[in-house]
């Protein structure tokens, strides 16, 4: 067997734990917060801050997928690793910019976004969706940018390091669970 089949066999093998060790962390990640805020108004509320932040992640995944990867991958064809490097940079501070504006509207917003999301929630579920809903928009941020990064990546094709990121958003969110919801009121 060659190098590059070997090489391949443990990529492919590495990526393959690093999706199960994610998954476990999302099933954590879950049972932490149905602990957490029950099956009851808390975590509607939870899952209505998630919606959102959530949504714009998958269409920015999607669109980043469409249209950055093959425009990387055409300028590492036609011009070399350093004309594929300086469309990746310039992207991702585009992305950056486009980023934090997204966020700190959508964090003035967040208040009329949740009660045209959720109409029927009572004054205090409006108000703690709310404030998950501004908890989680920086999440939102940095799985964005993190999604550009690694398409980045893949398109050089370095697979196994760069999906290491993808455990960070269930871990964080556990964390922030298990720390911050009693400060929430939430038992």
């Amino acid at each position: 067997m060659s190098n590059r089949r070997k090489s391949g066999a443990g990529t492919i093998a590495g990526m393959s734990m690093l999706n199960m060790l994610i998954m476990l962390f999302s099933v954590l990640q879950a049972v932490v917060i149905a602990r957490a805020f029950g099956t009851e108004r808390t975590y509607d509320a939870y899952l209505v801050a998630f919606i959102l932040p959530e949504l714009i992640v998958f269409m920015a995944t999607e669109l980043i997928n469409a249209t950055l990867l093959p425009a990387i991958t055409e300028a590492l064809h036609k011009g070399g690793r350093s004309v594929a490097r300086k469309l990746s940079a310039s992207t991702l501070n585009l992305v950056f910019l486009a980023v934090v504006v997204l966020l700190v509207i959508l964090e003035l917003l967040a208040p009329r976004l949740i009660s045209l999301m959720a109409p029927g929630f009572h004054a205090q579920d409006l108000a703690l969706a709310t404030i998950l809903l501004r908890l989680l928009l920086p999440m939102m941020a940095i799985s964005v940018l993190y999604k550009v990064a690694l398409t980045f990546h893949h398109s050089v094709e370095s697979f196994l390091l760069p999906n290491f990121g993808g455990l960070f958003p269930p871990i964080a969110i556990t964390v922030c669970v298990l720390t911050l919801s009693p400060f929430w009121g939430i038992k």
